[in-house]
């Protein structure tokens, strides 16, 4: 009997998408990461090693500003009401586990003792090999990003920051070493509101992104897909770090939707297209 199972974690979007497949049937299993229990001293230095020290403050500097300045705040209620916050299914239908750490052994073991045909991933790190490699059929993600061109984290921002915002929307994707650089099986734009900020836009990403995570799980895309043999141009797109985010270019872009940026490019665009 194939075995389908879930990555993910205990948010209101990674909720969202796990009971939009488990309420399909598209799922057996859920394994939620609830991250690792790690000594301080040693976390920072794991952080310094892969952001490097300026990278960590910027980082930090980010989420102070955040919390100082109501937007985490802010986000939060959004995404709860806007994706509404359910517990993963706890009716018997889907199993649930929690781990520390999706990467370490025991985790391992796990995915192993359930032999799932098929791996989806949302939300979760970066998966190592080891993880990946026990699907026996296909691992796949939904990355919140309009790949390969938005790559990385924050990919709702960005295309904001760059005015692209033909570029804002979810992508699934084989789910390999390379992050977010797997065989693209389905891609969907999300259009702009006027009264649209980063949040909001985010929760489109996931609503719209869960229905095409859906639709490619249910047809089983990828095995017609994979006969095209067309493989993801990298250079084309860029992969952005959480640190690159600072709260100057957060700012930034906050000054430029209060001024009228996402209204304008609305109302241009019902322009253009004769609406008005």
């Amino acid at each position: 009997m194939a075995q389908t199972v879930l990555l993910t974690r205990d948010a209101p979007e990674h909720r969202y998408v796990a009971n939009k497949l488990a309420s399909k049937g598209l799922i057996d299993t859920i394994i939620i990461d609830c991250g690792t229990d790690m000594p301080f001293r040693r976390r920072a230095r794991l952080l310094v090693r892969r952001h490097g020290a300026l990278g960590v403050f910027q980082r930090g500097a980010l989420r102070l500003w955040d919390s100082v300045s109501g937007t985490a705040r802010r986000r939060k209620q959004t995404l709860h009401e806007l994706l509404t916050n359910k517990k993963v299914p706890a009716d018997g239908s889907v199993r649930t586990y929690r781990v520390c750490g999706i990467n370490n052994s025991a985790s391992i073991n796990l995915i192993n003792d359930l032999s799932p045909d098929t791996i989806l991933v949302y939300g979760t790190g970066i998966i190592k090999d080891t993880v990946l490699s026990s699907a026996k059929e296909i691992a796949l993600n939904l990355h919140t990003g309009f790949s390969p061109f938005y790559r990385g984290s924050d990919c709702v921002f960005w295309p904001l920051y760059n005015n692209d915002f033909e570029k804002i929307g979810a992508t699934v994707h084989e789910c390999t070493s390379d992050l977010d650089g797997g065989k693209i099986f389905g891609r969907v734009s999300v259009s702009l509101k006027e009264d649209d900020n980063e949040a909001k836009l985010f929760c489109r990403c996931v609503i719209a992104g869960a229905e095409l995570y859906e639709k490619i799980i249910a047809e089983k895309v990828w095995r017609y897909c994979s006969l095209k043999k067309k493989e993801v141009i990298l250079s084309v797109g860029r992969e952005y770090r959480s640190t690159e985010r600072t709260p100057w270019k957060d700012l930034s872009l906050r000054r430029k939707i209060r001024k009228g940026l996402v209204r304008d490019y609305v109302s241009a665009k019902r322009y253009t297209r004769g609406d008005l």
